[in-house]
């Protein structure tokens, strides 16, 4: 059994930023759902990225915290192969919050990230685009319990390619919980649904995103990852001073350098402004949100203006 799990955070740090939202989704190898849960989670600081994951302190204010569901969430987990997409974030997240209650989290996990670029899939990046791209189903993305969902059909979507090829998965081994543990509550709290909100040029050119090569002597999985991490922060078309150390922090323990980012950042742009012109017309809104990620980037708007010409 694979536990596809999906957290919506305050920030991308694990150790100082916290899990708001939570979902589990059971599912079997052939992708057969038997059980699902989530909920809002109150962390014990204010909430940030609501323009992101649709989550703000209000929402939260009754919500249990995550010492009150650790021990639900712990349980689902038992026996089962822990999955998720860009598992390296949500993993470390997972061993923060636990190493908070005292508790060590020691597990492998199984990344559709990386799955999919094993598959030859890596042209699609964030979740949203490599279900766009490979037409599975993925509404009102950055919602736990949306993401873990999409997140379990992208996984029997790659398993049944790989099956379908001959290439042999090699899976971790499935989690056992020893020791003493949590006990679960049953404490949940359901978000209200949220309408998704598509409208900003950004948003549409980052959602249809179809990926940016990462160079050739960069780590492909550490700037596969940085990648994905960019797509989530930049839905709202802000870095935060917060969100950008830790963009270079998390780039850092990667084994990524300044250098690379740089490279990184350049074929980011250089993607984007490919997407903004694959109808033949760039519109002044994208003009203007091809700027801003270049200045959120640190990437001259000469060399966008370079990037239009060469692809034009």
């Amino acid at each position: 059994m694979f536990a596809v799990v999906d957290f919506e955070t305050t920030g991308l740090r694990p150790g100082r930023d916290q899990v708001v939202e939570v979902a589990v989704v059971t599912v079997d190898e052939f992708g057969a759902v038997s059980d699902e849960w989530s909920t809002l989670v109150k962390p014990s600081r204010p909430v940030a990225g609501g323009g992101v994951h649709g989550v703000f302190n209000a929402d939260v204010r009754e919500a249990p915290t995550f010492r009150d569901v650790a021990g639900d969430l712990l349980e689902r987990l038992d026996n089962t192969v822990p999955v998720a997409h860009n598992a390296r974030f949500d993993s470390a997240f997972l061993e923060a919050e636990l190493g908070r209650l005292g508790h060590r989290f020691p597990c492998q996990w199984l990344c559709t990230l990386e799955l999919a670029g094993q598959l030859d899939f890596s042209w699609s990046r964030s979740l949203r685009a490599c279900c766009a791209n490979l037409g599975l189903p993925h509404d009102n993305g950055h919602s736990a319990l949306v993401d873990a969902q999409a997140t379990a059909r992208l996984l029997a979507f790659l398993s049944a390619v790989a099956y379908e090829r001959g290439v042999s998965l090699h899976l971790p081994p499935a989690l056992t919980i020893d020791g003493p543990t949590l006990r679960a509550s049953g404490r949940v709290l359901h978000r209200k649904a949220a309408e998704a909100d598509d409208g900003a040029p950004l948003r549409r050119i980052v959602t249809r995103l179809p990926g940016a090569a990462v160079p050739v002597d960069i780590d492909q999985a550490a700037g596969l990852a940085y990648e994905e991490l960019l797509d989530r922060v930049l839905q709202d078309r802000l870095i935060t001073p917060d969100e950008a150390v830790a963009l270079c922090e998390l780039a850092g323990s990667w084994g990524l350098s300044m250098d690379d980012l740089g490279r990184i950042h350049r074929g980011y742009v250089s993607s984007l402004a490919g997407v903004a012109l694959a109808d033949g017309v760039i519109s002044r809104s994208e003009q203007q949100d091809l700027g801003t990620v270049a200045d959120l980037l640190g990437v001259s708007r000469a060399a966008v203006l370079e990037e239009l010409i060469a692809k034009s």
